[in-house]
């Protein structure tokens, strides 16, 4: 493979990443819990990829300055574990891993971002990850523990996952979330056989980026999928409410209408006090309905104001009675 390659890829990985923030922005207020935490794993991801990104222009000399190379080296090793871990922490979230398991697999994973950090450190004052020697990158004693920090999360979550299916078959219902956890932390291990056979190449970017788009396939349009069967459903019992209503306003209305004679004034009184009744309920449900489309478009506001407590309570009361 070329090194012409590399940056080319990265800067691809970019531009998926950015149109994913961007078909995203609006829904990370009001988007479902899973498409909210999801958000700060794609920036981390960007972060990365414009790192790469730089270090592949310092590969095929485009930048050629060895202190550039050097610290995007550095800055390199750090950001592959933090993503990594940023990913694992989505994952354990995802899959509602029990509180006291998660705690255990995050301390160890700070201890692997630590010794990362350490290395770092160490390899500005003596050689021990990598050095640049006229415009090469050569990699030196500790070069494998980046490698090592990194796959060794994607291969205990698939491990993790696997184990998990298995304890109840592999094509029992509901396990679309461990389908989603367990392509995501295959191909990016599967990449990084690879990325160790090639080393100038961009197999870890490759395969972060297709993990990525598999849990935002599976994830957030999932997701987002369930979340509008439940609004679809919504509608059509508000509708459905809606006619009710319409009906019986429209049914008393009509006996009303019926020749002088027909009905005794106690009866009149009472057929008008259903329509009232109906309209009200009509008010309410068309109120909560324009209220539920303005908190969907943020265009709500919230000002601060003196009320009577006791109106709304029997307001509400109120209410209460013609749902019933």
């Amino acid at each position: 493979m070329t090194y012409d390659l590399y940056w080319v890829s990265v800067l691809g990985y970019i531009v998926i990443t950015l149109i994913i923030l961007i078909r995203e922005r609006k829904y990370t207020h009001h988007a479902e819990k899973a498409g909210r935490v999801f958000m700060p794993l794609v920036c981390l991801s960007l972060v990365f990829y414009v790192v790469d990104f730089f270090w592949g222009m310092c590969l095929v000399d485009a930048i050629r300055s060895d202190a550039v190379y050097f610290v995007s080296s550095a800055l390199l090793h750090v950001l592959a574990v933090v993503t990594t871990l940023s990913w694992l922490c989505y994952v354990l979230r995802y899959m509602n891993c029990p509180r006291r398991c998660r705690y255990v697999i995050q301390f160890v994973s700070a201890a692997q971002l630590l010794s990362e950090v350490v290395l770092v450190i160490a390899n500005f004052f003596s050689p021990v990850m990598y050095r640049i020697v006229d415009g090469e990158y050569v990699r030196c004693k500790y070069a494998l523990v980046t490698s090592f920090n990194v796959y060794s999360v994607f291969a205990v979550v698939l491990l993790g996952t696997l184990f998990a299916m298995m304890r109840k078959g592999i094509c029992a219902n509901g396990y679309t979330r461990c389908w989603a956890v367990l392509f995501s932390s295959l191909i990016p291990l599967l990449l990084g056989i690879m990325q160790m056979e090639y080393f100038a190449s961009p197999f870890f970017s490759m395969g972060f980026m297709l993990s990525v788009l598999i849990l935002y396939v599976f994830v957030v349009t999932a997701t987002r999928e369930k979340l509008y069967r439940s609004k679809t459903k919504f509608l059509q019992n508000m509708s459905h409410e809606i006619r009710t209503s319409l009906n019986m306003v429209y049914g008393f209305a009509q006996l009303l209408g019926m020749p002088e004679g027909s009905w005794t004034d106690e009866e009149r009184e009472k057929y008008n006090s259903y329509i009232n009744d109906n309209y009200r309920m009509l008010d309410l449900l068309l109120n909560d309905l324009i209220e539920y489309t303005q908190t969907n478009r943020k265009t709500f506001g919230v000002s601060c104001e003196p009320v009577d407590v006791a109106k709304i309570c029997d307001s509400t009361l109120q209410s209460l009675q013609f749902a019933q």
